[in-house]
């Protein structure tokens, strides 16, 4: 049986619900939530014909110069996804900005409901493990005379040959080895604008590993190797990288030959980007970067904290905000495979949780906005999550703080004294620091002495990829379907060492259902949550909820990430009407 998605057709609920994993243990940033659905206030139901012009000024430091995540084994930056494209991504006209269907759009891993063709015009799923995808006609590199990379590429038609070498150089590259998805899938052009993609191994590797994949311009990595030097950025999509300065700034403008339209409301039809350019200031300094906002040097700001973004809200009323579930949640990663330490008895590691003050991480450190549990899967997939109220009792008495059963499963593992232990941290994270703080606290209370390791940003990369932490380790980690069933969780490569017969044979009795029968799908993933919570592979810790503000004169932006841009439009005559009052 065979499923087609033309344009902006709904799909179907047979078809799988995650799409596009970032691996989170690069992209170290909390996006935090309000339970299970996203909340905005303030927003501006305007009615007004969108505006061309204007400069859209925010800022960003995480991965900013990841601009070829291949070639150095990460997932690429902010930039590149502003300038290239990807082969499907979300419906936009399906969200707040159209019918509303989606709440919210997330900020990297789309329910396949959302989901739209981008660089793929259609795609189709004859079979398991086969994706017959059509080569969109009239996409053209950008063309930048000031740049050697964009003259290269002069301007040409995006064909299938792209894509094939796309492909083979993300095939090679280092991430797909670290993530154990190089070699297992083809791709072959089928036709003259039709290129088929075989993923007979894992059928989930073909969309989770390729339709997120961001296109990059042949001529140029055939000349530089890469293109992570910024002169080489060359993309198809909105904008145009023309200035970086490291630490500093970054300048893109508008591509005056995007071929994208506006798919809904006042503006339909209308070409692609509404902006003339999008300056990034990288403002590493909390206070110097709200000041930075309060005096409309920013636009917007995101991934903000409760209390930051309450403080600025309080401080200006007419400001617009969203809050929303993130994607993204707190793990420790736990060496589960050291038979030399406490942690490969599941008892240990369930005296770990039951040790752990869940309460005051929740109340006492976020202020009670915050969502208790995320993992394995983050609740944006409703249909293959589990609340934890809905949990069986003796996984829901994990999250209990119960030292005394605490104590009890350590005698019983051996430990009656407890034991020493250490976590590795991110120095430039303090919320990890803070997290850690109250567990050292409360796992004192049985007798685990948690030592607490900082490490630069390298080591802590390094120690990930070469899964090299010696104990414990926490870090963010994203919690998109059906990835969640594989690296970095499980899988040959879990950054927890697991290895279980449960989990290993429901990843297999999935794949069947994989692109072709999601409801099934969905519903074994659900049933087994709460063994894979109740396992403690990993120790969950509350996830943050977390805000985006915006000044008022910024349009068409519900609270969305900053890949979104595109659609977004500045009223500049608001801009300065309001900036005249101040």
């Amino acid at each position: 049986m065979a499923f087609r998605l033309e344009g902006r057709r709904r799909m179907k609920s047979m078809l799988l619900r995650g799409l596009f994993p970032c691996i989170c243990v690069l992209i170290l940033v909390l996006a935090a939530c309000s339970g299970e659905s996203s909340e905005q206030t303030g927003l501006v139901e305007s009615s007004d014909y969108p505006q061309y012009g204007g400069t859209l000024t925010i800022s960003w430091i995480k991965m900013i110069n990841v601009f070829d995540g291949v070639a150095i084994g990460q997932t690429s930056g902010l930039i590149t996804n502003l300038v290239n494209q990807s082969y499907l991504g979300d419906d936009w006209s399906r969200g707040p900005a159209g019918t509303g269907e989606f709440d919210r759009l997330s900020e990297g891993t789309s329910e396949t409901d959302s989901a739209i063709g981008i660089l793929a015009e259609t795609w189709e799923i004859p079979e398991i493990g086969t994706m017959i995808l059509k080569v969109r006609r009239g996409v053209n590199w950008a063309m930048n005379p000031d740049s050697e990379a964009s003259l290269l590429m002069n301007g040409r038609e995006v064909n299938p040959e792209d894509w094939i070498f796309n492909h083979k150089y993300n095939n090679e590259g280092i991430l797909a080895k670290t993530s154990g998805t190089a070699g297992t899938t083809t791709l072959e052009k089928t036709g003259d604008w039709e290129v088929t993609l075989k993923t007979v191994a894992d059928p989930q590797v073909g969309w989770t590993g390729f339709c997120g994949t961001l296109l990059l311009p042949p001529e140029v990595i055939e000349k530089y190797g890469n293109m992570q030097d910024w002169h080489n950025v060359v993309g198809t999509g909105p904008f145009m990288l023309t200035d970086y300065v490291e630490g500093n700034t970054a300048t893109l403008v508008r591509n005056p030959d995007c071929w994208e339209k506006d798919p809904v409301g006042p503006g339909k039809g209308n070409q692609l980007p509404y902006l003339d350019s999008v300056k990034i200031l990288m403002i590493a300094d909390t206070s110097t970067l709200h000041a930075a906002f309060r005096t409309a040097q920013l636009d917007v700001l995101t991934y903000l904290a409760t209390e930051e973004a309450e403080n600025l809200m309080e401080s200006d009323t007419r400001l617009q905000y969203s809050n929303f579930v993130p994607i993204t949640s707190p793990l420790i990663y736990i060496r589960t495979d050291r038979t030399d330490l406490p942690y490969s008895d599941k008892r240990v590691r369930q005296a770990m949780m039951l040790a752990t003050d869940y309460d005051a991480l929740k109340d006492d450190l976020l202020g009670g906005k915050a969502s208790m549990l995320e993992y394995p899967v983050s609740s944006i997939f409703k249909n293959c999550y589990m609340p934890l109220d809905e949990m069986p009792d003796n996984v829901k008495d994990l999250f209990s703080y119960n030292t005394k059963k605490a104590l009890e499963l350590l005698a019983d593992a051996g430990y009656p004294e407890g034991f020493d232990a250490e976590i590795i941290l991110l120095q430039e994270y303090s919320r990890q620091l803070d997290f850690a703080q109250i567990l050292k606290e409360t796992w004192a209370e049985v007798g685990i002495n948690l030592n607490l390791q900082m490490v630069d940003g390298g080591s802590y990369v390094n120690m990930i990829f070469g899964r090299s932490y010696n104990e414990l380790m926490l870090c963010e980690i994203y919690g998109d379907y059906p990835r969640c069933l594989d690296f970095p969780l499980f899988g040959p490569l879990s950054l927890s060492y697991v290895n279980d017969p449960v989990i290993n044979n429901a990843r297999e009795e999935i794949k069947p259902h994989f692109m072709i029968n999601m409801p099934e799908a969905d519903r074994i993933h659900r049933e087994l949550m709460p063994y894979i919570v109740e396992q403690a592979y990993y120790i969950p810790l509350p996830t943050a909820y977390s805000y985006n503000i915006w000044w008022p004169w910024l349009k068409n932006n519900y609270g969305e990430f900053f890949r979104f841009t595109k659609y977004f439009w500045l009223d500049q005559e608001l801009k300065q009407t309001m900036i005249g009052d101040e």
